[in-house]
């Protein structure tokens, strides 16, 4: 959290090519803006930020597929989180940190594109977290709402399975994807992609 306040919480981050830099870093070709951030002198009080975010043109469609959501987007990468995760017998602490990040994505297709059959809702939970995943469809595409929630800063060895199942249960939603079909013979591009977390 100390990184956060620092970097979002910071003079720098008002800067329009703030967040661009920031996805340059992660490999993305995107834009966006901070939209609001709590008072990073607050210290008693948990820091807040929410940002949004746009990538255009974000991918192209055939007839039919899958499609899934940007890796990193959200300024985060949970794979990479995943990959720390191994299944060794853990006799040390982890330091997680209680947290809670809620990503809303709005996808915007051609009038081609339908998205059929619409995912389930998912929803994940133990004593260490909770992950939950909705979809709904609008009038022009889908929004896709997803909230991770660690309730614990540290974690003893003895629940370290019940992080690594609750990271490996949200990777595994995150990877199913997102059935579609489009009516045409050439591929279309999704006009654009739009994304809040906060």
């Amino acid at each position: 959290e100390a990184d956060l306040r620092a970097n979002f919480g910071s003079t720098e981050s008002k800067d329009p090519e703030f967040l661009k830099l920031m996805f340059t870093i992660l490999g993305i070709n995107a834009s966006g803006r901070i939209v609001k951030t709590s008072d990073p002198e607050r210290v008693d009080q948990p820091f807040t930020f929410e940002i949004e975010s746009e990538i255009p043109a974000f991918t192209n469609f055939q007839r039919r597929g899958r499609g899934s959501l940007p890796i990193g987007i959200d300024l985060k990468n949970m794979l990479a989180a995943q990959a720390f995760l191994k299944p060794e017998t853990r006799r040390t602490s982890l330091i997680l940190g209680a947290a809670r990040t809620h990503e809303t994505y709005r996808f915007h297709f051609p009038a081609s594109v339908k998205v059929a059959p619409l995912p389930n809702s998912v929803k994940v939970e133990n004593s260490v977290g909770r992950y939950t995943e909705e979809f709904k469809l609008l009038g022009d595409g889908l929004q896709v709402d997803r909230e991770l929630v660690t309730y614990k800063d540290t974690i003893a060895p003895a629940d370290y399975p019940l992080v690594r199942d609750l990271f490996n249960r949200s990777v595994e939603s995150q990877n199913a994807g997102i059935e579609y079909s489009a009516a045409v013979k050439s591929a279309k591009r999704v006009e654009s992609m739009r994304q809040r977390s906060s």
